[in-house]
């Protein structure tokens, strides 16, 4: 009985020392792992080949076809390799829809982001500080506020990153507050936009401007003559490190 027990006892002990990878079942499960690794990187060998000879079909047909559709192809091909980005890309990029499209993309982004700093004690501290003495830009109402709204023209949602105030033609455009003029730049035939920084990564931005009246690099104080406006809509915008704010709720009344 006790020969029968050890014997029983030593034969475990063998099996304990076994390495798992020379037991049957874990053998199994192994090759069957390789196996399946071994299938799915063949299958995908197979299909990048595939897909190989039919752009080399593809593009061999358009070389030497003579159907007049596939020469007009061989032509744009051939000038788009041969053209400057300036004249293809460029074009795509700098257009008004894609510009429009990037911006929208970029502000819904950032919406969420700008909602939760902008109600953040330490941010409404510095913008407060800086727009203390802030006036008005312009004698005149609110046309149109910041946020998101319906475009009458194309009937879609845009984000409207500043206000519209309303004024009369000619009326003089004053500086929001103290700060050094970082942009004058011609952005029509006859509009101009100035920009201001006023530290800290705030900065006013004015559009739809004539007769402009400071230079870039000149320091301005709150209430100093920018420009005269064009036509009766001022565009304004302040931004934070970037980011739109609502001008309104960084202007004192």
């Amino acid at each position: 009985m006790f020969n029968r027990t050890q014997n029983f006892l030593k034969n475990e002990l063998e099996t304990l020392e076994t390495p798992l990878l020379e037991l049957p079942e874990i053998k199994e499960e192994v090759v069957v792992a390789e196996k399946e690794i071994r299938v799915k990187w063949m299958t995908r060998l197979i299909e990048q080949i595939v897909i190989a000879i039919i752009c080399m079909f593809i593009l061999s047909a358009i070389v030497h076809s003579q159907h007049p559709w596939m020469k007009w192809a061989r032509v744009r091909i051939h000038l788009a390799i041969n053209a400057s980005s300036q004249n293809t890309f460029a074009i795509i990029y700098n257009s008004v829809v894609m510009k429009k499209f990037l911006n929208s993309c970029s502000s819904l982004i950032r919406f969420k982001e700008i909602t939760q700093e902008a109600s953040s004690p330490a941010y409404r501290e510095r913008g407060t500080e800086l727009f203390r003495n802030a006036v008005w830009p312009v004698e005149g109402s609110v046309a149109r506020g910041y946020g998101w709204q319906n475009n009458p023209d194309t009937h879609l949602r845009e984000f409207f990153p500043g206000v519209e105030i309303t004024g009369k033609p000619k009326a003089e455009v004053l500086a929001l507050a103290n700060g050094e003029i970082t942009r004058v730049s011609r952005v029509a035939q006859d509009s101009w936009e100035i920009m201001i920084d006023h530290g800290l990564g705030w900065v006013s931005i004015y559009q739809n401007l004539n007769q402009v009246k400071v230079s870039v690099g000149q320091k301005v104080v709150s209430g100093m003559v920018l420009a005269s406006l064009k036509g009766e809509r001022l565009l304004l915008e302040i931004r934070y490190y970037e980011r739109p704010i609502d001008p309104l709720s960084m202007l004192v009344s």
